[in-house]
């Protein structure tokens, strides 16, 4: 495997106080890919899409804003061009090569099970982190640079702080001699980068929230993206899901 590159979204809000009712998950989701992966067919093949759809690349494929029909995404309000539309997206998440881990964090069971529970987001991290180290020990990898989306100063800075704690003292589950033998790079980035790997990343993470809250309801977002979820022996819950607490 090329050398990898990652990107991490969220999904849902990680605000512990109050929780929405409606939506009570923080996920976030990471996605891992070959930088070679990456530049020659995942960029394109989105850009491609944008191109037959907005006549430029300047959209963001926002989760949000495409089940909502809003702005760009407004001509999704017709059946009969939303369908097509979503079968586009699936088809390029089903033709493209990334792997998805993703944190699922509980945010009420969060709540009642400690006094003092923890950012729901740097929980999420260092989760995602964990099993980032199994993946690159597999694929004998010594360095990363991992994306995420920038969200405000004090944010992004309580989120490097927990990311370097992480990848220093290592955790519970993944000791620090295993993390300190990879060169972790975080990197911050704003929204308006419109940047493909976290737009890829939050088309993921949505149909992972929505399994967990309806996991009866029909999904098939989810099926095609489970086929992209790090597995360890065959089973991707405990691994490349990992649901909290």
């Amino acid at each position: 495997m090329g050398k990898l590159i990652a990107y991490i979204d969220e999904t849902g809000d990680h605000q512990l106080d109050p929780v929405d009712k409606e939506f009570p998950l923080f996920v976030l989701t990471m996605l891992i890919c070959t930088i070679d992966e990456y530049v020659n067919r995942l960029i394109p093949a989105v850009y491609q899409l944008k191109m037959d759809y907005f006549h430029h690349e300047g959209v963001i494929l926002h989760s949000r804003d495409i089940r909502k029909a809003k702005d760009f995404f407004s001509f999704l309000l017709d059946p009969t061009k939303r369908i097509p539309f979503y079968e586009r997206i699936n088809a390029v998440m089903q033709q493209n090569n990334f792997i998805i881990i993703s944190s699922i964090i509980q945010k009420e069971r969060l709540k009642h099970t400690y006094s003092k529970p923890f950012n729901p987001y740097e929980l999420g991290l260092l989760f995602a982190l964990e099993r980032l180290v199994i993946l690159l020990e597999e694929n004998n990898q010594n360095e990363i640079y991992i994306i995420a989306e920038a969200r405000g100063k004090k944010e992004d800075g309580e989120l490097r702080l927990s990311f370097y704690q992480t990848t220093t003292k290592g955790t519970s589950k993944v000791g620090k001699e295993r993390f300190q033998k990879i060169q972790f790079h975080l990197e911050f980035k704003p929204k308006s980068m419109n940047i493909v790997g976290t737009q890829i990343a939050d088309l993921a993470g949505y149909p992972i929230a929505r399994k967990m809250l309806n996991p009866e309801k029909p999904n098939p977002a989810f099926e095609i993206v489970k086929t992209k979820i790090f597995s360890i022996k065959g089973e991707i819950k405990g691994a490349g899901l990992k649901f909290f607490p």
